[in-house]
């Protein structure tokens, strides 16, 4: 198999991973549970893969303490705002391409954390995305523009994603397998979502059925395909920039998904901001 066929994957992953998200949404599903489940599937997946290539599950102190600074702040916290913030927002692809857009300081970091260059043109770039940015996260109200709180959770995710992305590549940096390290921070962090779960039981108020059971495994597949496919694309692409184009190109089709099939807004400015946003991303990552 080659990249072309694992970005397809990645791609694919995304949207639906996504769109099954605001599906539980609409059946109920709180944050706790959604916490509680979301992290499980990756987790059991990523220790199947270890077993079976004989990977040994420890890992040094640093990187275990990177792991639980990834696990407990950056991929919770991140995962909850960005949760809300699909919610709240009009059409759930305006909330994902604010949090999908993290390059644009991950990209700065990178040249003071791993001496990576940066060109002026993609400073360029970083201004691109900020102004397509704007059009998406600025709505008009009685005549006045206002950014609504579903804007501000997306960009507290967009914050915490990319710090996760940082954390992940000084781990890889410093000697440790890629696959061990998803493995422990999904075991934390539903470790971590699990107890939180339990302790606000009585916030919980949808009732499990087979059918919520069934959505909750769905989305948490959904996610592990994601991850894998994002993984394998990027080791086996011959320009790492192509997985992050397509894993970016994805925004606008979950947007137009979600515009479909859950009936949302879909302004054409808003469009225009996603394209901007996606098009400013690819010259980025390239």
């Amino acid at each position: 198999m080659d990249w072309i066929f694992y970005s397809a994957v990645m791609f694919v992953g995304s949207v639906v991973y996504y769109l099954l998200v605001k599906k539980v949404q609409d059946l109920g599903v709180d944050r706790y549970l959604y916490m509680a489940t979301t992290s499980i599937v990756p987790a059991i997946a990523y220790a199947l893969i270890g077993l079976i290539d004989g990977q040994s599950f420890i890992m040094s102190p640093l990187g275990f303490l990177i792991i639980f600074i990834n696990a407990a702040f950056l991929n919770y916290f991140g995962s909850i705002t960005g949760f809300i913030g699909i919610k709240t927002a009009p059409n759930a692809g305006y909330s994902v391409i604010i949090q999908k857009s993290y390059a644009i300081y991950t990209s700065i970091l990178a040249v003071f954390l791993f001496d990576s260059e940066l060109p002026f043109y993609k400073v360029l770039a970083i201004l691109i995305i900020l102004f397509f940015t704007g059009l998406i996260v600025i709505e008009r109200s009685n005549e006045k523009f206002k950014i609504g709180k579903w804007v501000v959770y997306s960009f507290i995710a967009f914050l915490l994603f990319g710090g996760t992305t940082i954390a992940a590549k000084y781990a890889a940096k410093i000697g440790e397998d890629p696959n061990i390290f998803l493995f422990w921070v999904m075991l934390v962090t539903a470790s971590i979502s699990i107890v939180e779960a339990l302790r606000n039981k009585s916030k919980i108020t949808i009732k499990l059925n087979t059918k919520i059971i069934i959505w909750l495994f769905l989305m948490s597949a959904s996610v592990t395909v994601f991850y894998w496919g994002k993984n394998l694309s990027s080791i086996t692409a011959p320009n790492v920039g192509y997985t992050g184009a397509i894993n970016a190109s994805s925004n606008a089709a979950l947007a137009i998904a979600s515009a479909l099939i859950y009936k949302q807004e879909f302004k054409l400015i808003k469009i225009l901001g996603i394209f901007g946003v996606i098009a400013g991303l690819i010259v980025l990552i390239y």
